[in-house]
């Protein structure tokens, strides 16, 4: 808790001090941060269970809410429940820019298809192709907002 308050006080300080043209882009995501002190897990099995039974508070809506804000949604989710998650897109699976997520495991990197209603499904073989492996990563949202900009990941505003 501490921590999370020394956070909030420097945000507001700097956001006192540093003029707007040169502010760093700030990401509120929930609570204002990733969790820093989550233990790292790659257990696939307990993954599978997360993605079943989690729910996404947002429907997925063609450019709304689509592929890129589910993928920004449930790479926060499931970074916080303490998996390294990356993004992943490319134009070979459906023709046009698409978004998922690779999520290291003890089964190697699995990829999860985001755009799935409020729901992401776990691709394992042979029900995906290794389209899913090539294309284009990102390790952080922060990366992904300099390819896409931030209003194609802002799922928190929506």
């Amino acid at each position: 808790m501490r921590k999370r308050y020394i956070v909030v006080c420097l945000i507001i300080f700097l956001s006192v001090i540093i003029p707007k043209s040169v502010q760093p882009i700030m990401i509120p995501i929930n609570d204002g941060i990733y969790y820093d002190d989550i233990e790292r897990t790659d257990n696939f099995e307990e993954l599978c269970k997360l993605v079943e039974f989690h729910c996404c508070p947002l429907e997925y809506e063609i450019d709304v809410t689509d592929c890129s804000e589910m993928s920004a949604y449930w790479e926060w989710y499931l970074e916080n429940e303490g998996y390294n998650v990356m993004f992943a897109w490319s134009t070979h699976i459906v023709g046009s820019n698409h978004m998922w997520l690779l999520v290291e495991t003890d089964r190697g990197y699995i990829p999860i298809e985001t755009a799935w209603g409020q729901h992401a499904a776990i691709l394992e073989e042979p029900f995906y192709s290794e389209n899913y492996f090539e294309g284009y990563t990102c390790d952080t949202i922060y990366e992904l907002i300099k390819v896409f900009g931030i209003s194609e990941v802002d799922w928190w505003n929506l």
